[in-house]
């Protein structure tokens, strides 16, 4: 049985998901990025 109210929860599952896989990727970019600098420095 599929209803609007299971498509809006699974909407709204998926939107939130999506948004915490965005800021890990852009955290964990963030860090390999400062890495890569570090170690050109030296």
């Amino acid at each position: 049985m599929f209803t609007s109210t299971t498509f809006i929860i699974g909407l709204i599952a998926i939107i939130f998901a999506v948004d915490i896989v965005a800021r890990w990727w852009r955290e964990n970019e963030w860090k390999r990025r400062w890495r890569n600098r570090d170690d050109d420095d030296q």
